[in-house]
Protein backbone atom coordinates (compact mmCIF):
# COMPACT_ATOMS: atom_id res chain seq x y z
CA UNK A 1 0.00 0.00 0.00
CA UNK A 2 1.57 3.50 -1.08
CA UNK A 3 1.45 5.87 1.58
CA UNK A 4 -0.29 8.99 1.08
CA UNK A 5 0.56 12.60 0.47
CA UNK A 6 -0.33 15.68 2.78
CA UNK A 7 -3.13 16.32 0.05
CA UNK A 8 -4.67 13.31 0.37
CA UNK A 9 -4.68 12.50 4.02
CA UNK A 10 -6.07 16.47 4.17
CA UNK A 11 -8.88 15.09 2.12
CA UNK A 12 -9.38 11.53 3.64
CA UNK A 13 -12.51 11.65 6.25
CA UNK A 14 -11.92 12.89 9.71
CA UNK A 15 -14.57 11.24 11.60
CA UNK A 16 -14.56 7.53 12.42
CA UNK A 17 -17.65 5.03 12.04
CA UNK A 18 -18.57 5.21 15.79
CA UNK A 19 -18.19 9.36 15.39
CA UNK A 20 -20.52 9.18 12.24
CA UNK A 21 -22.99 6.80 14.54
CA UNK A 22 -22.87 9.42 17.03
CA UNK A 23 -23.20 12.37 14.66
CA UNK A 24 -26.54 10.56 12.84
CA UNK A 25 -28.19 9.57 16.28
CA UNK A 26 -26.98 13.58 17.46
CA UNK A 27 -29.56 15.03 14.11
CA UNK A 28 -31.69 12.44 14.07
CA UNK A 29 -33.31 13.96 17.33
CA UNK A 30 -32.38 17.38 16.80
CA UNK A 31 -34.25 16.79 13.88
CA UNK A 32 -37.14 15.77 15.93
CA UNK A 33 -36.28 18.30 18.27
CA UNK A 34 -36.82 20.59 15.45
CA UNK A 35 -40.52 19.49 14.40
CA UNK A 36 -41.50 19.97 17.94
CA UNK A 37 -40.47 23.38 18.49
CA UNK A 38 -41.46 24.75 15.24
CA UNK A 39 -44.67 23.16 14.30
CA UNK A 40 -45.83 22.43 18.19
CA UNK A 41 -46.37 18.70 17.02
CA UNK A 42 -46.05 17.30 20.45
CA UNK A 43 -47.15 13.23 20.80
CA UNK A 44 -50.01 12.79 22.91
CA UNK A 45 -49.88 8.55 22.46
CA UNK A 46 -47.10 6.21 21.46
CA UNK A 47 -49.09 3.15 20.67
CA UNK A 48 -46.48 1.02 19.25
CA UNK A 49 -44.89 1.22 23.29
CA UNK A 50 -48.47 2.19 24.88
CA UNK A 51 -47.79 5.48 26.22
CA UNK A 52 -50.18 8.19 26.39
CA UNK A 53 -48.79 11.64 28.09
CA UNK A 54 -51.15 14.53 29.31
CA UNK A 55 -49.75 17.70 29.61
CA UNK A 56 -47.49 16.99 32.22
CA UNK A 57 -46.06 13.69 30.54
CA UNK A 58 -45.74 16.17 27.21
CA UNK A 59 -43.30 18.40 28.93
CA UNK A 60 -41.08 15.60 31.13
CA UNK A 61 -41.18 14.29 27.10
CA UNK A 62 -40.10 17.28 25.73
CA UNK A 63 -37.28 17.52 28.54
CA UNK A 64 -36.23 14.00 28.22
CA UNK A 65 -35.65 14.56 24.44
CA UNK A 66 -33.79 17.65 25.12
CA UNK A 67 -31.51 15.90 27.67
CA UNK A 68 -31.11 13.03 24.89
CA UNK A 69 -29.95 15.71 22.46
CA UNK A 70 -27.20 17.07 25.12
CA UNK A 71 -26.25 13.58 25.48
CA UNK A 72 -25.46 12.34 22.20
CA UNK A 73 -24.11 15.98 21.54
CA UNK A 74 -21.54 15.64 24.32
CA UNK A 75 -20.83 11.99 23.04
CA UNK A 76 -20.80 13.33 19.38
CA UNK A 77 -17.78 16.09 20.85
CA UNK A 78 -16.36 13.57 22.49
CA UNK A 79 -15.81 11.19 19.50
CA UNK A 80 -15.57 13.95 16.70
CA UNK A 81 -12.37 15.89 18.98
CA UNK A 82 -10.27 12.37 19.29
CA UNK A 83 -10.69 11.80 15.47
CA UNK A 84 -10.08 15.11 14.38
CA UNK A 85 -7.04 15.05 16.63
CA UNK A 86 -5.60 11.85 15.13
CA UNK A 87 -6.59 13.57 11.46
CA UNK A 88 -4.26 16.40 12.14
CA UNK A 89 -1.59 14.29 14.05
CA UNK A 90 -1.15 12.19 10.52
CA UNK A 91 -1.44 15.11 8.47
CA UNK A 92 1.94 16.95 10.46
CA UNK A 93 3.63 13.57 10.81
CA UNK A 94 3.83 13.46 6.71
CA UNK A 95 4.93 17.21 6.62
CA UNK A 96 7.32 16.28 9.31
CA UNK A 97 8.39 13.54 7.37
CA UNK A 98 8.67 15.11 3.62
CA UNK A 99 10.71 18.02 5.62
CA UNK A 100 12.89 15.23 6.96
CA UNK A 101 13.25 13.53 3.61
CA UNK A 102 14.04 16.64 1.59
CA UNK A 103 16.59 17.70 4.23
CA UNK A 104 18.40 14.23 3.09
CA UNK A 105 18.03 14.65 -0.20
CA UNK A 106 19.54 18.29 -0.78
CA UNK A 107 22.35 18.71 1.67
CA UNK A 108 24.52 21.74 0.75
CA UNK A 109 23.53 24.66 -1.31
CA UNK A 110 23.76 24.73 -5.15
CA UNK A 111 26.20 26.79 -7.16
CA UNK A 112 24.78 29.04 -9.64
CA UNK A 113 24.20 27.39 -13.14
CA UNK A 114 25.32 23.98 -12.34
CA UNK A 115 22.95 21.13 -12.87
CA UNK A 116 21.65 20.48 -9.36
CA UNK A 117 20.41 24.41 -9.88
CA UNK A 118 18.32 23.59 -12.84
CA UNK A 119 16.64 20.26 -10.84
CA UNK A 120 16.08 22.66 -8.06
CA UNK A 121 14.19 24.89 -10.34
CA UNK A 122 12.08 22.08 -11.65
CA UNK A 123 11.07 21.24 -7.96
CA UNK A 124 10.32 24.49 -7.06
CA UNK A 125 8.04 25.10 -10.29
CA UNK A 126 6.31 21.82 -9.46
CA UNK A 127 6.55 22.76 -5.75
CA UNK A 128 4.47 25.75 -6.76
CA UNK A 129 2.19 23.67 -8.74
CA UNK A 130 1.61 21.42 -5.54
CA UNK A 131 1.01 24.42 -3.38
CA UNK A 132 -1.95 25.52 -5.31
CA UNK A 133 -3.63 21.77 -5.43
CA UNK A 134 -2.58 21.27 -1.65
CA UNK A 135 -4.25 25.06 -0.94
CA UNK A 136 -7.31 23.68 -2.77
CA UNK A 137 -7.28 21.01 -0.44
CA UNK A 138 -7.38 22.60 2.82
CA UNK A 139 -10.43 24.84 1.82
CA UNK A 140 -12.50 21.46 1.14
CA UNK A 141 -11.04 20.08 4.29
CA UNK A 142 -12.68 22.94 6.29
CA UNK A 143 -15.62 23.29 4.50
CA UNK A 144 -16.16 19.31 5.28
CA UNK A 145 -15.15 20.35 8.97
CA UNK A 146 -17.98 22.93 8.80
CA UNK A 147 -20.73 20.11 7.79
CA UNK A 148 -19.28 17.24 9.42
CA UNK A 149 -18.40 18.51 12.78
CA UNK A 150 -19.48 22.47 14.00
CA UNK A 151 -22.76 22.19 11.73
CA UNK A 152 -24.52 19.02 13.94
CA UNK A 153 -22.72 20.85 17.24
CA UNK A 154 -24.70 24.27 16.54
CA UNK A 155 -28.01 22.98 15.19
CA UNK A 156 -27.93 20.14 18.58
CA UNK A 157 -27.34 22.90 21.08
CA UNK A 158 -29.64 25.58 19.14
CA UNK A 159 -32.32 22.66 19.90
CA UNK A 160 -31.86 21.50 23.15
CA UNK A 161 -31.74 24.62 24.26
CA UNK A 162 -34.80 26.17 22.29
CA UNK A 163 -36.78 22.94 24.14
CA UNK A 164 -35.59 23.17 27.51
CA UNK A 165 -36.56 27.06 27.84
CA UNK A 166 -40.17 26.20 25.74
Amino acid sequence: MSQLTKAEKILNDPLSETSRKARKFLLGGSLIGLMIYYSNLIPTKISALGFEFNEVNQTGFITVLSLVILFYLMTFIIYASSDFLKWRISIIETSKSKIQEHIRNNKGFFLPNSPEMEVHKVEQVFFEKYKQLYGSSTIISYIRILIDIIFPIILSLFIAIKLLIK
